[in-house]
Order: C-alpha cells, then sequence, then structure tokens
C-alpha cells in the first residue's frame, strides 16, 4: 500500500481513484457519513451533490451480476458462458 500523498506526488495527473474502507457490521450508514469528509477536502459546496461516489460490497457485486447477465443475454444460447470462475474469486 502506497501513501495517498505519496501516490500523488509521483503521478499528479491521475486525477481519478479509489479508497477503500470497510466498516464494522451494522454501522454502514455512519462508515459513509464518516467518509464524506471528502467534501470539505474537494471544496464542494453545502448546496452542491457530491462530486464522488460510495457504494457498498452488495451494490458492486449487483451491478457485476447486472453486467454478467447483459454479456449473458447478448450471445447466442449455442455459446456457453460459465462465468463461474470470474465469481467466485
Amino acid at each position: 500500500m502506497v501513501p495517498y500523498r505519496t501516490y500523488h506526488k509521483h503521478i499528479p495527473q491521475d486525477d481519478e481513484n479509489m479508497i477503500g474502507a470497510v466498516a464494522y457490521p451494522g454501522r454502514m450508514s455512519e462508515a459513509e457519513d464518516r467518509s464524506r469528509v471528502l467534501r470539505r477536502r474537494r471544496n464542494v459546496p453545502y448546496s452542491k451533490p457530491d462530486n464522488f461516489g460510495i457504494s457498498s460490497a452488495q451494490q458492486i457485486a449487483d451491478q457485476f451480476r447486472q453486467i454478467t447477465a447483459s454479456v449473458r443475454a447478448s450471445y447466442s444460447p449455442s455459446v456457453p458462458l460459465d462465468f463461474s470462475s470470474v465469481a467466485s474469486g
């Protein structure tokens, strides 16, 4: 793991990044509220919406299922697809 400021110092042109956080069981909303300190860091006015996203593991898993279902639907039934090795990872 590389400290954020060190990474940004060496690659300043990278303006998209991801910060991972883990919430204690039952404290997801509190963790989301604490993550909103990014508003201050990014100088987002109070009257404006967040200019960043917060996703839970469940939301990411649901999105993955939607994408794989779309890919599966776009192939003909005669072509077997097996995403189990990707999804079990």
